[in-house]
């Protein structure tokens, strides 16, 4: 929950930012607010912090060929902020105990990643029920959320929509392709859906209430059914305290 609440702090800061109306102190504020919440972030659960946002951003650019954005991101001030937020710790506990740097950023980022070393395996569909789930009432708007995040915004030249839905999309793939999952490792992509849900909600039909109806008659169907399936849950290992 920490590293999603700042990875959103983070994605909303930007989005302010990179407004066509925005400002030059709105901008530069902004942008130092989004820098300070990728630092925390990267405090709270390590280089996901910045994977998940730099990806993003560099998909959205090859996406929309919005190079300008680049310029828009105060990088020097910006990674000085990120640096005098995050660093201090990571030296300290670095200095304290020094096969930190090894066991946290080999082992606990990339052998975990790459590896079914922590025995959290699942198959190619793990998140979609979790996404399905996890979207409750608003799963029936998943195809009109992702058609809202693809079309070009007409006369603006920041693409907010294709933003949140490239956000969204690489967490929900980022995660697919680990060798390590967890229901919680796609939380940070539901408030990116969310924002994309939002304008679709004024102009619901009957037909989309009715599949709101059915979406959560099929999440009671599931919870029902759910004590079937848990003897096939693999156990997970107990660690030590």
């Amino acid at each position: 929950m920490g590293v999603s609440a700042f990875l959103t702090m983070a994605l909303c800061a930007f989005v302010r930012a990179q407004q066509d109306d925005s400002t030059v102190r709105e901008r530069h504020l902004a942008m130092l607010a989004c820098w300070a919440a990728v630092a925390l972030a990267t405090l709270s659960k390590g280089l996901i912090g910045l994977v998940i946002p730099g990806a993003t951003l560099l998909i959205y650019t090859l996406w929309t060929r919005h190079w300008a954005i680049w310029r828009r991101l105060h990088p020097v001030m910006g990674m000085t902020l990120f640096l005098v937020i995050a660093a201090p710790w990571f030296a300290r506990v670095s200095a304290c105990s020094p096969e930190f740097a090894h066991f946290f950023f080999i082992h606990e980022h990339f052998q975990r990643y790459a590896t079914h070393e922590a025995q959290r395996i699942g198959p190619w569909y793990f998140f979609i029920p979790i996404l399905l789930v996890g979207l409750l009432p608003w799963s029936a708007l998943l195809p009109g959320i992702c058609w809202q995040g693809w079309q070009k915004q007409p006369a603006a030249q920041f693409q907010i929509q294709r933003l949140l839905l490239a956000w969204a999309g690489f967490v929900f793939v980022f995660f697919s392709i680990s060798g390590s999952r967890l229901p919680a490792y796609i939380l940070p992509m539901f408030p990116a859906l969310a924002m994309l849900a939002a304008p679709l909600l004024p102009g619901m039909g009957k037909k989309t209430v009715w599949g709101i109806v059915c979406s959560l008659l099929l999440a009671g169907i599931a919870v029902l059914l759910a004590p079937l399936t848990w003897h096939r849950v693999p156990t997970l290992p107990v660690w030590p305290r």
